[in-house]
């Protein structure tokens, strides 16, 4: 398949459609002010197993809270913990 041109602006619009294409295997260049500056093509299957989890700590944007809040149990437990901390201050 050759590579389709799309803007940002198709892709937000036209989303559903574009993720199907991607899921069969076509790849698009996005267009943001007239200029090429990202690619989206499918992952190969290898790279993406089904049933892949994530450590969601290990992400730059949940590292930041490490040294400020203690393991949850869950995300009630984890939003008590940071109420207690802003009330206490």
């Amino acid at each position: 398949m050759a590579i389709q041109t799309i803007t940002t602006k198709e892709l937000r619009t036209n989303l559903p459609k574009i993720k199907q294409a991607v899921d069969q295997g076509q790849s698009f260049v996005l267009i943001y002010r007239s200029r090429p500056f990202a690619q989206l093509s499918p992952l190969a299957k290898q790279a993406m197993p089904k049933n892949r989890t994530i450590d969601i700590s290990t992400l730059p944007a949940v590292g930041m809270w490490k040294t400020r809040i203690k393991r949850a149990s869950g995300t009630k437990a984890f939003l008590e913990q940071l109420r207690q901390q802003a009330w206490a201050r």
